[in-house]
This record gives structure tokens, sequence and C-alpha cells, in this order.
């Protein structure tokens, strides 16, 4: 993860601080946290792509789908299983504008990524059912 201010217009940067492990003493600075191993029962944020990528995303709930690296990129998500958690305000994915999103994947503010873990927590099992279903409907739009 490159700690470059507008770089996805500092969103992975800010969940980097938010979600990374702490060392112990205050961070002032994302940056300060790469190389950090990261922990949490149930929320993964790293820096880097790990050999285990595609496996954590396929056995995952919820995927971020954040700018940097291109545009948000919601296929791989969707092509592993997972539902799409969109958080870049104002900014449509592929096929946005023209799919039921709603149907197979979530949106949520910038504003809201303090409490994003917390957010997902509260998604009802039976929504979570009706995301993965809407993904399984769809995910052939994104190959």
């Amino acid at each position: 993860l490159r700690y470059v201010p507008t770089y996805s217009f500092g969103i992975r940067q800010q969940l980097l601080g938010l979600y990374g492990c702490k060392t112990g003493k205050e961070i002032a600075n994302p940056k300060d946290l790469v190389g950090v191993p990261w922990c949490g029962p149930d929320v993964v944020v790293s820096d880097r792509h790990t050999t285990n990528y595609l496996d954590e995303m396929a056995n995952a709930t919820f995927c971020g789908v954040f700018p940097g690296n291109g545009w948000g990129h919601i296929e791989s998500p969707l092509l592993l299983g997972c539902i799409p958690v969109v958080v870049q305000d104002g900014i449509l994915t592929a096929w946005e504008d023209v799919l039921d999103f709603d149907s197979f994947a979530l949106r949520l503010p910038r504003a809201k990524l303090p409490r994003l873990a917390e957010e997902l927590r509260a998604v009802p099992p039976e929504r979570v059912a009706a995301l993965q279903a809407g993904g399984r409907r769809v995910w052939g739009r994104f190959t």
C-alpha cells in the first residue's frame, strides 16, 4: 500500500489506520503500520497481497471495494463468492447503474469507515444470504 495522500483518496490508508493491529504505541501516520502483522478474528486489513489472498477472499463474507489500483474492483469479490462492500463516495462501480446493485452488494459512505466492522456485523443473516444469492445471479456479468 503506497502512502500517497491522494492515492485511493486516502480511503485505504484510513482503513489501515483504523483496523491494522496496534503496536502498543499511538500511531500518528498509517504508513507507520507498514509491515505490522494484522490481527482480529474477523477483520483483515493488510498493506500487501499475501499468498493466501484469493483463499482469504473466497472464505470471507464481505470484501472491500475501494478506489486505488484502478477504480474499485468489484469483480474479484463477486467471482470468489464474497459480498462486495463499496466505499467510494460518488464513484460508480462496473454495472452499478445497470444491475440491481442492492441485490448483491453493499455501499457504505466513507464517513462510516470508523464503524465499518460494526456495520457489517449488524447485517442480518437473512440479508447476507440474499446478497450471496444475488452475487451468484450476476457474477457472470463480471467475467
